[in-house]
């Protein structure tokens, strides 16, 4: 298999993939690691500093496992991937990304997409883990971003929208 930093699909390729996400069929990636690759590599189309999926190493023990990382003008996003399109995400991811920031420049983000919904209480405690910000993506906002090419804008639109209101899951599709 091929490493996803590797593989250069584009934009239309991309588009495609996630047609076969939705329908259940990403067999040429291992389970999880396709939206993985659709999320960072549509920022890197747009222009992002991005690193795919990486291990942190700390005293010889693997002790994080980072789905992504992207950098928008000097923020960086910690980013993790839940493939779970028969399932809400509920709050354990929330809480393990700020357990994440918390060994991390305090001006680093956490940004979370899923290919479905987030539970009430992932929202709730999504909204109170300031200052540690937790930015939360749906599957009908990766959707958007994908076939607008919205990613970076959306990013930038939801950190802006957390520093002025301390809101985690800004609708990106409220911009146009």
């Amino acid at each position: 298999m091929v490493p996803a930093s590797d593989l250069k699909l584009n934009r239309n390729d991309l588009l495609s993939l996630w047609v076969a996400m939705r329908r259940g069929d990403s067999t040429a990636f291992a389970p999880g690691k396709a939206l993985e690759y659709l999320i960072i590599r549509s920022f890197e189309l747009e222009q992002c500093r991005v690193e795919y999926a990486f291990e942190v190493n700390l005293l010889g023990n693997v002790i994080e496992q980072i789905d992504g990382f992207i950098e928008i003008e000097g923020t960086g996003f910690l980013c993790e991937c839940k493939d779970t399109p028969s399932h809400n995400v509920f709050f354990d991811p929330i809480a393990k990304m700020v357990a994440r920031l918390n060994r991390r420049p305090s001006s680093d983000v956490g940004a979370i997409f899923a290919t479905s919904e987030f539970t009430e209480p992932a929202l709730v405690l999504a909204n109170f883990t300031f200052p540690r910000t937790v930015l939360l993506w749906n599957v009908d906002e990766i959707e958007y971003a994908l076939k607008k090419q919205y990613f970076r804008a959306g990013m930038k639109a939801k950190l802006r929208q957390a520093q002025m209101r301390g809101i985690s899951d800004y609708n990106i599709m409220v911009e146009e």
